[in-house]
């Protein structure tokens, strides 16, 4: 009967759940049949029974470590297990504490500790109870620390209640910091310790550290915590001072010396074996000595270096000051103690008598030899009460005192002749009386005149290194057993070899190749003064080849120089020549081609020559590098540590870098038929257009026309120089997905020209470098997505980011957000926050604030994304995560920067690099060599060995040949002086990572303003476009291209590899004379010319003009004086033109070569002048090579090429070779100068 459309419950439907269906035909004429939702129970009508409120109370001591438990009564009943219990903190929920116990931890301390709890009654009455606070929780109280009454100088500690670790730290006896260690066993409740300790209390925990382990009179610290990390609770630490040991050495006995008046007796205090005593003697000068007891000798007491006077007994260690030796009452002072020096007796004090005064004994003084001049006269002082060391005399002639002799002998001269001489003695003998004796006089003194026979010198020895060259005197008048005076010297240099002041002298490795000679003074057995002199014409050979390295820069700048500097690690009497090649790399090490060699020679005696290699500036934005290597020495075994330096060409056609692109959206979620803007941004403005094509990844049908599924209004984007901006759309066809789907896509750029994606300034990994985007089909289920750019900030910057949804939804979206990092929660928000987006709307953004934590740290990386949501589904995208970077503001301090006596530097960082957070720091060091090439290596955590230690980071470091060395455990670079420019600036700079976070101030210092070794040869710097230079010839803008593996006859000409078949020399040259120019080729004779060119040209000096021919071969014509045509033939012919900066006549002659050919190989030399220079002009003459020098001088060659034909500037200026005066280095040419491709980038010059 209930089918109406009410029903009146009955008492059957207690505890039941009641419904209703309904059928009809609506006017649609549909049937119809519909259940609606069930009622609650139905109850019986009677009024439910009154609740009982509960009660919550909380028990626990509020302390650190102490554990509070949480009771719930309630009258009407409750079930234990179905409370819930949340902690608070001062009204704060406590994360992760809902039990109905908590421990109390380091966070807590001084704050109210209280919980709530939830739960329905036995009478089914909800229950939502919060009990009263705590008191304020205190902290762990610190540990017992104190002296130990029974073991004097030893430490009791005792760790507080609720603590379970404990550290001591103290000072050990030997200086070192070191720490005991007690934990106690969670499991056990025992007790157990580390490190030194006398007794161990295992059930509380009291430590006992004997005496002998804490240094007398430092301070001990001691704190507790819970948890060895000191999360669950921390004390304060507390101090004490360790008391002094009991010391076992007896006192010493100090008594005046009753037998000698005014002498002291002092004798060891028991269990000594050390006796310390201080004194003044006399002539008030202080005294400190000391006697020990031999243990290697049988305990005999011995005393080192003693002054005349004091006494060791060596049985019982008794010391005796005579009456001499200490001043009348003065204090004596005394100590005893052990052998090892760790204890000592207090110091005992005496005060001496006055010593016994005796009558004066007098002195004399009398003279020995010959008065005749050239004898030696002796004196002789005669004392009964002593004579001492210190007597000074002043010999007489007639009674008037001598000038200057003032020593106890005397070598009669010429003007003693006729005369009496007597000395006179002045001292205090050892009695302390004063005496003044003078002599009688001797007979009239005799002249003795013999005519001087001079004395010869002369040098023998096997002229090797480490074996002795020995000089010989000889004199028929007689060579003096002393006397003679030797100074060796370098006959090269005429410089005296310090110290180098005996009759032998024993060549070093550095002496090799060198020549030396020896100059002696003494006086013969007859008187006469002898001076010789003489110089070895033998060199000296060297034991062994040397080695030979390279050392150059890591990095070069695109258009500049690097000088490399090739050095042997000993010298050697013969030439060294080295051959150089450079290659060029791509990506990986792996060489792309050969495209530079040279011969390099260094000179017998020499250690050292600098190498000079220009870079190409081709104008492009590119990176590259190149290899410089030895691929072979004659004359030096060749370093396998040293024999290449990789260099990177910095570009300087984006001399700050290139600028990064960002693409981004703020609706990377799009509905059928929506639209979305993208954004390319510039992170500068650059000098050129950035272009780029716009690629989509996925499976939708992308282009510009109307038929594709996502249109895009554009798919090459150009943002014009000066400018950082483009836009462009993206539309979803309306049917482009079908109802209920979802379709996603990833757009990017690709094909990037003149820009660079971003980079994760940590990881190197892309940076937004792409789009996640969908496209949703109607009625499909709602998709939540993090949206924000990923971002480089600094420590204490904020970030904002945003929660989007793909549309609206009728309700709200509860979106968990977590950040992940290396070190913890990155945030001052923490970890995660819930972002809420509320029904009908499509997004939320929040913010997050970076922590500034006041730490030296490296940057600190955290991944920001979607943990889960409510109400949405997170669309699953690849890279969905947001990355942030956070740059540290905290420096390191600076490095410290000392320097020995030697000039020797050491830059030291200071820093620990085994702390995780200075894992990436390092120090960087800039300095300049003496060739001007400046350098810049990082000292930094070795990430090629297996444990924390120093090393120098790829990329910036340097060989050992340098003489540069990095000390593993404290990081310091230590550079010798002699790699130093003179007078240049050193500097060091800590960084706490390669990224841009925070740096230290610069430490500077400078090296010594005199280098301590020979300096290499230095190059000249590159000058500008149109002109030759020396040495290198390097030629910028205008050297020609040599493709590479075409080297044609040019270059190898030019190398120095080919022989002459014809010298053609001016008139007045004696070619016999200067056997350079018949026997030399290639660089070496240009070498030569360079070297004699002023000496050359002043032998032409009185000639009248004249032609010089050469033939079919390949001829040298050397041009002087007079020589107004060359002519040439076929073959690679020299045109050498000499040259004198301080012979003004040589350069107002005309000049003119015919027949020049550089295909041939022909090539103009200018040998000689001071900073010559060359350029070409063109008039309807011909062509003119104009020469000019550093003192003004001008001269003009014309030029007439073969068959007539016209030639380029280039190709003159690509065939001139400066051969500078006197140049200790072959002149390395243009043609040498392949271009160098850096991934098609630089060339070297």
């Amino acid at each position: 009967g209930a089918n109406g459309a009410s029903y009146t419950l009955q008492a059957e439907d207690a505890g039941h759940k009641i419904s209703v269906k309904a059928s009809y035909t609506d006017n649609g004429n549909h049937a119809e049949n519909l259940t609606s939702a069930e009622t609650g129970s139905v109850s019986d009508g009677n009024t439910p029974p009154q609740n009982h409120e509960g009660t919550i109370t909380v028990t626990g001591e509020a302390k650190v470590g102490s554990e509070l438990q949480a009771t719930v009564t309630d009258e009407d009943g409750v079930d234990p297990a179905k409370v819930q219990y949340q902690w608070l903190r001062d009204g704060e929920v406590i994360a992760d504490a809902g039990g109905s116990s908590y421990r109390l931890v380091a966070d807590d301390v001084g704050h109210k500790i209280s919980v709530k709890a939830s739960y329905t009654d036995n009478g089914n009455h909800a229950e939502v109870l919060t009990s009263t606070g705590t008191d304020a929780v205190a902290n762990l109280p610190a540990p017992t620390l104190e002296r130990d009454p029974q073991h004097q100088g030893g430490i009791i500690a005792r760790p507080a209640d609720g603590a379970d670790y404990m550290e001591v730290q103290y000072r050990a006896e030997y200086g070192a910091k070191e720490s005991t260690i007690v934990r106690k066993d969670p499991t056990t409740g025992e007790w157990s310790a580390s490190g030194a300790y006398q007794s161990l209390d295992a059930k509380t925990g009291e430590v006992v550290i004997p005496p002998n382990a804490v240094e007398d009179g430092t301070t001990v610290r001691a704190y507790n915590s819970i948890g060895e990390n000191g999360k669950g609770g921390h004390s304060d630490t507390v101090e004490v001072t360790a008391d002094n040991d009991l010391s076992t050495v007896g006192l010493p006995e100090i008594t005046q010396d009753s037998a000698h008046q005014g002498g002291m007796i002092i004798k060891p205090g028991a269990n000594s074996d050390t006796l310390e005593i201080s004194y003044t003697d006399e002539k008030e000068q202080a005294h400190q000595l000391t006697v020990y007891k031999d243990q290697f000798d049988n305990d005999q007491w011995k005393g080192k270096d003693l002054p005349e006077g004091v006494q060791v007994d060596a049985t019982s260690g008794t010391v005796t000051l005579a009456p001499q030796v200490v001043k009348d009452r003065s204090e004596v002072q005394a100590r005893s103690g052990d052998s090892a020096g760790n204890d000592f007796s207090d110091y005992v004090k005496g005060v001496s008598d006055v010593n016994g005064v005796m009558p004066n004994q007098p002195g004399s003084v009398a003279i020995s030899g010959e008065a005749k001049v050239g004898s030696d006269l002796t004196a002789t002082v005669t004392d009964a009460d002593g004579v001492p060391e210190t007597v000074q005399y002043q010999w007489l002639r007639d009674g008037t005192p001598i000038g200057g002799a003032t020593s106890n002998s005397y070598t009669l001269q010429a003007e003693d002749v006729g005369h009496k001489i007597s000395v006179r003695a002045t001292y205090r003998d050892n009695a302390q009386h004063d005496e003044t004796p003078t002599s009688s006089e001797t007979d009239s003194v005799a002249d003795n005149v013999q005519p001087n026979q001079p004395g010869q010198v002369a040098i023998s020895g096997s002229h090797k290194v480490n074996e002795p060259l020995t000089a010989t005197v000889n004199d028929a008048d007689g060579v003096p057993d002393n006397g003679v005076q030797y100074q060796w010297f370098n006959a090269g240099t005429g410089k005296d070899i310090a110290g180098a002041t005996g009759n032998s002298y024993t060549p070093g490795v550095a002496d090799a190749g060198q020549k030396f000679g020896v100059r002696v003074s003494y006086q013969d057995n007859k008187g006469h003064e002898e001076n010789l002199t003489v110089s070895d014409d033998a060199v000296v050979q060297s034991a062994g080849k040397p080695t030979v390295g390279l050392i150059g820069p890591n990095a070069v700048n695109e258009g500049g120089q690097g000088n490399y500097t090739l050095k042997l690690d000993k010298p050697t009497h013969e030439d060294v020549t080295v051959t150089l090649e450079a290659t060029s790399y791509f990506n990986g090490p792996a060489p792309k081609d050969i495209v530079y060699n040279k011969t390099v020679r260094i000179p017998a005696g020499e250690t050292e020559v600098t190498v000079p290699l220009s870079v190409k500036d081709d104008h492009e934005i590119k990176s590259g590098s190149f290899g410089l290597g030895i691929t072979g020495a004659s004359g030096a075994d060749v370093s396998t540590d040293a024999k290449q330096v990789t260099t990177r060409v910095i570009d300087n056609d984006a001399a700050d870098g290139l600028p990064s692109v960002n693409i981004s959206t703020d609706r990377p979620m799009l509905t059928a038929g929506e639209t979305a803007t993208y954004k390319v941004t510039l992170s500068k403005p650059a000098n050129h257009a950035v272009t780029m094509d716009i690629r989509v990844d996925g499976s939708l049908k992308v282009g510009t026309g109307d038929d594709s599924d996502l249109k895009l209004s554009t798919q090459k984007i150009t943002i014009p120089a000066g400018e950082t901006e483009a836009t462009f759309t993206a539309s979803a066809k309306s049917d482009s997905v079908a109802a209920g789907q979802t379709m996603t896509f990833h757009l990017a750029p690709d094909n990037l020209q003149g820009a660079e994606m971003g980079k994760d300034p940590r990881w190197g990994g892309p940076q937004n470098n792409e789009v996640n985007g969908s496209i949703n089909g109607a009625n499909s289920t709602p998709q939540v997505m993090l949206v924000g750019d990923d971002a480089v900030v600094r420590e204490g910057d904020q970030v904002t980011l945003k929660v989007q949804l793909s549309h609206a939804t009728d309700h709200d979206v509860s979106v968990t957000v977590r950040s992940g990092s290396y070190d913890g929660s990155s945030f001052v928000e923490g970890g995660t926050q819930t972002v809420t987006i509320p029904k009908g709307q499509t997004s939320t953004s929040f913010t997050l604030t970076t922590k500034d934590d006041q730490v030296a740290r490296a940057v600190n990386h955290a991944d920001v994304f979607i943990e889960n949501a409510n109400g949405a589904e997170i669309a699953r995208y690849r890279g969905h995560s947001v990355s942030i970077n956070a740059l540290d503001n905290d420096a390191h301090p600076a490095p410290t920067a000392t320097k020995d006596g030697n000039g020797m530097i050491n830059l030291t960082p200071g820093f620990d690099i085994s702390q995780e957070n200075n894992q990436l720091a390092y120090m960087q060091v800039r300095f300049t060599d003496r060739s001007g090439q400046t350098y810049e290596l990082r000292a930094k955590l070795d990430n090629h060995a297996f444990s924390n230690q120093w090393g120098f980071a790829d990329g910036y470091g340097i060989n050992s040949f340098s003489g540069i060395t990095i000390d593993k455990q404290t990081g310091t670079v230590t550079i010798p002086q002699s790699l130093l420019q003179p007078g240049s600036e050193v500097s060091a700079q800590n960084h706490n990572d390669p990224y841009g976070s925070a740096a230290s101030a610069t430490t500077t210092t400078q090296a010594d303003a005199t280098p301590t070794e020979n300096v290499p040869t230095p190059p000249e710097e590159t000058k500008p476009a149109e002109a030759a230079t020396a040495p290198g010839g390097a030629l910028h803008h205008e050297t020609p291209d040599i493709a590479h593996g075409s080297e044609d006859d040019t270059a190898a000409h030019h190398a120095g590899g080919d022989s002459h078949h014809g010298l053609h020399v001016s008139d007045g040259i004696d070619t016999a004379a200067y056997s350079g120019l018949v026997n030399l080729d290639g660089e070496d004779l240009l070498h030569y010319l360079g070297e004699h060119s002023a000496e050359l040209l002043a032998a032409t000096q009185q000639h009248g003009t004249h032609a010089l021919h050469g033939g079919a071969g390949d001829d040298v014509l050397v041009a002087g004086h007079g020589a107004a045509l060359l002519e040439g033939g076929a073959g690679a012919d020299t045109f050498a033109y000499l040259l004198d900066s301080h012979d003004a006549s040589g350069w107002n002659e005309p000049g003119k070569i015919l027949d020049f050919n550089p295909q041939e190989g022909d090539r103009i030399v200018l040998a000689g002048g001071s900073g010559t220079k060359a350029s070409v002009s063109s008039d309807e003459h011909g062509q003119h090579l104009h020469v000019s020098d550093d003192a003004g001088h001008t001269r003009t060659i014309d030029i007439a090429s073969q068959g007539g034909k016209t030639l380029s500037a280039e190709d003159i200026l690509s065939h001139v070779d400066i051969a500078p005066k006197g140049y200790s280095e072959p002149s390395y040419t243009a043609p040498q100068t392949h271009h160098l491709p850096q991934d098609d980038h630089s060339h070297l010059i």
